[in-house]
């Protein structure tokens, strides 16, 4: 712990706890000697309680940041009974279809009355959202109920995600409502991009509540992640890694991707095709793709530690995702420090970090035409992605390196500490 930095200094952070963007910016904070509690301001959903691997995660967790405390609801009633639907009681899945609403509402007066509790006894210097949408679900609404009842006298800072404000709003009305009474809300805010910024100004917050651009995720160990880069040049590379969200999620856009490969069949031969996070759609797409063409496509399971994904990432020459919507995505830096040549949505936010033709490519997500062209431009030309893989790193080093981002979150959590 630098000597600067306040021991006492209490620090309330309101996140998805199983979300390794979570789990990245708390683990920057282990050092600091600060009383520091995460805490999901939301239940999870009743098939995460279901699926009964929701307390092992949660204690996986606790082991890993500690000291920091992870707090949770006690759901040993709910997690045995569901235990038992799963093994003994199956015949009563149509009692259970019927009262999950009512489980559902029990559980989010729970989960309610432990904010309150946890507000009112451990007294934060600082209360600090990560997130409004984490599975489509607004993680600020409790907070900002509580700020209206009285219940929150401590500063509330904002950190915007992702989707968060230039898409979840556009699910419906009420949403966009939501979103910007947080915004004109919180004291203070954070945003992975100017773009972003620029939106929370238009939806109300006043410029002086702006703490600057930050990764969701924290800074990149370089190092680190050297160690899952192939040897040699990027160009002698022979894998592509796509990122394969189709539209089951409301951002993806991966079969645009699919159709691309398929045009170009002729020239993958000799590439082994990764896809990672696969939807359904996009899965049965790559079988078909390789029994007609017989390449070498290689679905990934589900990875439960994101380490393995990275082992991927440096064997690829390419990494290529397309959606309609992100903020920094952590798949565009991980890319860009691996030295795979990233291939992403034109999204303005990502247009921050890469320069068209030079240090990747923006491709449109509804033209597949220009997006194969884009694909092969990259396989052929060596001098392009081995320039790209220099550019890149040297951005991730004056930009996004560990120490560098650490200290700038430490610098920004210290001018709350009495």
């Amino acid at each position: 712990m630098n000597n600067n930095e306040n021991p006492n200094l209490k620090l309330l952070i309101l996140g998805e706890p199983l979300s390794i963007h979570t789990i990245r910016w708390v683990k920057q904070l282990l050092d600091t000697g600060w009383d520091i509690r995460l805490f999901c301001p939301l239940p999870p959903k009743w098939s995460v309680w279901a699926d009964g691997r929701w307390e092992k995660v949660l204690h996986k967790l606790s082991r890993e940041i500690a000291p920091i405390s992870l707090l949770w609801v006690e759901s040993n009633f709910f997690y045995k009974l569901l235990e038992k639907r799963r093994t003994h009681l199956g015949f009563l899945t149509p009692f259970f279809q019927w009262v999950e609403p009512y489980f559902d509402r029990l559980l989010g007066m729970l989960w309610k009355k432990k904010l309150m509790e946890t507000l009112q006894h451990f007294q934060p210097d600082v209360v600090h959202s990560l997130g409004i949408n984490q599975n489509w679900r607004n993680l600020c609404q409790p907070m900002l109920e509580q700020k209206r009842n009285g219940n929150l006298t401590a500063p509330w800072v904002y950190s915007s995600w992702g989707t968060d404000l230039t898409f979840y709003h556009g699910l419906s009305p009420q949403n966009k409502m939501e979103v910007e009474a947080v915004i004109r809300s919180v004291d203070f805010y954070i945003s992975e991009s100017n773009h972003d910024r620029e939106m929370a100004i238009q939806y109300g917050m006043p410029q002086d509540r702006f703490l600057g651009v930050l990764p969701a995720f924290g800074g990149v160990h370089l190092e680190k992640h050297d160690q899952f880069r192939t040897p040699g040049p990027v160009s002698e590379r022979t894998g592509l890694y796509i990122k394969g969200r189709g539209t089951e999620d409301p951002v993806g856009r991966a079969m645009v991707i699919m159709d691309a490969i398929e045009k170009l069949h002729d020239i993958l031969s000799g590439y082994t095709i990764y896809i990672g996070a696969a939807s359904l759609s996009i899965a049965q797409k790559a079988l078909e793709v390789r029994e007609k063409y017989g390449l070498n496509i290689i679905v990934l399971p589900y990875i439960e530690e994101p380490e393995d994904v990275l082992r991927y990432v440096g064997m690829s020459r390419l990494f290529i995702s397309i959606t309609i919507n992100d903020g920094l995505p952590a798949s565009l830096v991980e890319a860009m420090a691996l030295g795979a040549f990233p291939i992403f949505s034109n999204l303005p936010s990502i247009g921050e970090w890469i320069t068209h033709g030079e240090n990747g490519f923006l491709a449109e997500v509804d033209d597949t035409e220009k997006l194969a062209e884009y694909i092969r431009q990259a396989l052929q030309d060596d001098k392009l992605v081995n320039r790209a893989d220099e550019i890149n790193r040297k951005i991730i080093r004056e930009r996004l390196e560990y120490r560098l981002v650490r200290n700038k979150v430490v610098a920004m959590y210290q001018r709350f500490a009495h």
